[in-house]
């Protein structure tokens, strides 16, 4: 098939498949990660959230509303696809490629989640929305520590945690040390499912600072170090936002260049 004919398949089959969360122009910026509508609404966000005061009672019938309007338009391209299919430059058809990431990691969420509370409903504390989670999208997240170190048992938690309810987020255990056969066996069975594991050579690693985390934006390389004893939660998903946010602001200079000085 030539390129000009598969291209034209890909687009058409984006088009057709896409999801139509996205339809309405007036509708989107309830999309938009962190975005809200003027009722403080959000779709990347579990439940109406209602910023007014005296408007609690509301929130259901506009969920409702949203309801609504989404199965009007089910089946429907988001206006990104058409827009890139109609002018199909460089700039619309990253943000098609962008919508598209963003409905699958959507997706990928919320099957995490079933499986996530079918498994332990209700055991974690940890409240995750959709937006913190597309905050990990290429994220990977690695523990460095002696075995079955107490110390860690928190950051162990918290990663398998992360894990079960981001899929698109890779989680990996660096155990520390020399091991015979039957010892390598029994300390990977402690490891918890679904995190990956590696053996590391201990003279590769300075001992004074285990366990420690690390974060790493594996599109961007950027990578942060965080002191796994004392790591909590809100630490983690503020670093994401931020090297998120530090590789957006690096793309856009990328793209349009740096201001001329004479």
């Amino acid at each position: 098939m030539p390129v000009d004919s598969a291209h034209a398949a890909l687009a058409a089959a984006l088009l057709s498949s896409a999801a139509s969360l996205a339809h309405a122009q007036d509708f989107s910026p309830t999309l938009e990660p962190g975005a809200s509508t003027i009722d403080c609404a959000s779709a990347l966000r579990p439940g109406i959230r209602d910023c007014a005061p005296g408007n609690v009672a509301a929130a259901p019938a506009r969920l409702e509303a949203l309801v609504d309007r989404y199965l009007a338009d089910y089946g429907k391209p988001p206006r990104e696809a058409v827009r890139a299919l109609l002018d199909p430059s460089d700039a619309n058809i990253r943000a098609m490629v962008q919508k598209q990431e963003e409905t699958m990691a959507v997706a990928s969420y919320v099957a995490a989640r079933m499986t996530a509370v079918e498994a332990d409903a209700g055991a974690q504390a940890v409240h995750l929305s959709v937006a913190d989670a597309l905050a990990f999208r290429k994220m990977r997240i690695v523990l460095t520590q002696r075995p079955q170190s107490a110390q860690a048992q928190p950051a162990l938690r918290l990663m398998r945690m992360l894990a079960l309810r981001v899929p698109f987020l890779q989680a990996r255990v660096e155990l520390v040390g020399d091991f015979d056969p039957q010892s390598l066996r029994r300390e990977l069975a402690a490891i918890p499912a679904p995190l990956d594991v590696a053996i590391v050579d201990p003279g590769m690693v300075d001992a004074s600072a285990l366990p420690f985390l690390r974060l790493e934006d594996v599109r961007n390389g950027l990578v942060r170090f965080f002191d796994a004893r004392t790591l909590s939660f809100a630490q983690l998903r503020s670093a994401a936002q931020t090297m998120r946010e530090a590789a957006r602001q690096a793309t856009e200079v990328s793209v349009h260049g740096a201001p001329h000085v004479p």
